[in-house]
């Protein structure tokens, strides 16, 4: 990662230097420099200046800080009460992100701050927990169901790419799909015959 930085660092200067000088290039970039070292470039869309696709590690690192405090907690919950939280976190986070858009939020602050993807981090839990606590005889009718479940989610993932000009961009990028990759979770893990032979080849 830092090799990657260190790398990028003097294209970015000189594109920025392009624009906005050498000097207040050398500031900018030197700065992002230091906030990605701290894992704190997706706060801020001033703050992603050099190698712009990490925005991602900065959502990880708030994850990983957050594990021992919630993850746990949420590991103990019921599975009912889990599913109502995820559910409503999901909602939750998809509502702020399009109202903060509507009100002429900067997109690129509501698409990378860590803050609007933590249901997806619950998410992930949920899907673990999920195929954890399945009885075995839940666990045997998704296998069964296992490439009918695939297909079916194939088929929606095409059919949002059809329909993607009637579809909020901003709700794809913060996590619209992610119970239908919960579902493509459990159908590819399930150990059906047919899945585990498709994916072992």
């Amino acid at each position: 990662f830092l090799f990657t930085l260190v790398l990028d660092f003097p294209y970015t200067v000189f594109d920025q230097a392009t624009r906005v000088g050498l000097y207040h290039a050398l500031e900018k970039v030197s700065a992002s420099f230091v906030l990605n070292c701290f894992m704190l470039q997706a706060w801020h869309p001033g703050w992603r200046i050099i190698d712009n696709p990490n925005w991602s590690l900065s959502v990880e690192t708030v994850f990983y800080l957050l594990f021992p405090l919630i993850g746990l907690a949420l590991w103990r919950m019921r599975t009912r009460k889990f599913y109502a939280i995820c559910a409503t976190g999901y909602a939750l986070s998809l509502a702020a992100s399009v109202f903060a858009i509507q009100h002429h939020a900067d997109p690129n602050a509501v698409r990378f701050i860590p803050l609007l993807h933590i249901h997806e981090f619950a998410g992930g839990m949920l899907t673990c927990v999920t195929q954890a606590r399945l009885s075995d005889q839940a666990a045997k009718r998704i296998a069964r169901l296992a490439p009918w479940l695939l297909a079916g989610s194939l088929g929606v993932f095409f059919g949002v790419v059809a329909l993607g000009n009637y579809v909020p961009a901003i709700l794809l990028h913060n996590g619209l799909l992610l119970p239908l990759y919960g579902v493509v979770i459990l159908a590819a893990s399930s150990g059906g015959r047919g899945v585990a032979w498709t994916l072992s080849r």
